[in-house]
């Protein structure tokens, strides 16, 4: 974010640090499992974060803990959200497994989850 620091880790813990000073400001639990992958909404309101096959989103200024979005079946490899907001003023967060699936969930500015949809790889026609 510029004036934080935020990692995660094999210790299931995300921290969040002061860039300038390297402090740690706070500690934000509830992974059961290595921390993977995180990422930040384009505006620096929520923190996404990915253990093994859960999603996790938290108040990035308070870490307070926002929602524990449905778990994947495999590895999460990765969470993104979208650079920008959509139109009807929500966040676009994805998470992709490894066994291809990508989860896209639509969060409201408060938080709130609106609508999640499943794509699998398996369902996308491949070319002849």
């Amino acid at each position: 974010t510029g004036r934080r620091c935020i990692t995660g880790a094999d210790d299931n813990l995300v921290k969040v640090w002061v860039s300038r000073t390297g402090r740690l400001l706070r500690t934000l639990r509830g992974h059961v499992n290595e921390v993977v992958d995180l990422c930040c909404s384009p505006d620096n309101r929520f923190l996404a974060t990915a253990g093994h096959t859960d999603v996790r989103v938290w108040w990035l200024h308070s870490g307070v803990p926002v929602l524990v979005l449905p778990q994947h079946k495999a590895l999460i490899s990765r969470v993104v959200f979208s650079p920008v907001m959509n139109h009807d003023a929500m966040f676009s967060l994805l998470s992709v497994a490894l066994d291809g699936e990508t989860r896209h969930n639509r969060i409201d500015l408060d938080g709130n989850l609106a609508h999640t949809s499943t794509l699998s790889t398996s369902d996308v026609p491949l070319p002849p």
